[in-house]
């Protein structure tokens, strides 16, 4: 398929499942991301959460519960047992044409990966990280639901500040909370000038089966 990349679908058992033929270009697609943030606009460190609250670990799991996701190698590896998340689409975004992930998707270019996300509903669409994914995708990025931690989580990985970025503004914000000292609250910010994904309209995948 040359070097304009690929995406494939991969059973649990290493089987490629099939390619889905695409051709036109089809609906617009943008996307969504779900981010937490330390004071800094930390995002990790040591490819690690920087505060595991479980109250934001429970929000992530309602927002993103059956819909599709889109995240790095590296993310993947970080999740228990280096495994896709249960109960969602896991489409991880990667250089590497012989990635093959069992239960889930890999795709090798950000067009590639737009030709795919294109079948889906774009509210359905969750960008997760980690940083380089975040950074490729985050133009491309309608809506961006965050939650700030009023902390420094001394981080080594961090997000761009979008309070900086006068094409993101907040739509809505949930009162502080607190857990264990920790005050933190949720946000959603939208993207005034959101770009549409590209698309290489010459291929696409069979949907991985639901973990």
């Amino acid at each position: 398929m040359g070097r304009r990349g690929i995406c494939m679908a991969w059973n649990k058992h290493g089987g490629k499942r099939g390619i889905w033929e695409k051709h036109g270009s089809g609906v617009r697609v943008f996307v969504k991301l779900i981010v937490s943030v330390d004071e800094r606009w930390g995002i990790g460190r040591d490819n690690r959460l920087l505060f595991p609250i479980p109250d934001d670990m429970a929000f992530f799991k309602r927002a993103t519960q059956g819909k599709v996701l889109v995240m790095g190698r590296a993310t993947l590896d970080s999740l228990p047992r280096s495994e896709p998340l249960k109960g969602r689409i896991n489409i991880v975004l990667s250089k590497d044409e012989t990635l093959r992930i069992g239960g889930a998707m890999a795709c090798s270019s950000i067009a590639r990966l737009g030709a795919v996300l294109a079948m889906f509903d774009s509210d359905d669409v969750f960008v997760i990280g980690g940083h380089s994914v975040y950074s490729q995708l985050l133009a491309h990025c309608g809506e961006a639901l965050v939650t700030k931690v009023r902390a420094d989580g001394r981080a080594d990985r961090f997000f761009p500040d979008l309070d900086s970025d006068s094409g993101w503004a907040v739509a809505s914000r949930s009162e502080d909370r607190l857990h264990n000292g920790l005050r933190y609250s949720f946000f959603v910010y939208r993207n005034k000038n959101a770009k549409e994904m590209p698309r290489d309209a010459g291929a696409g995948v069979w949907p991985a089966a639901r973990g």
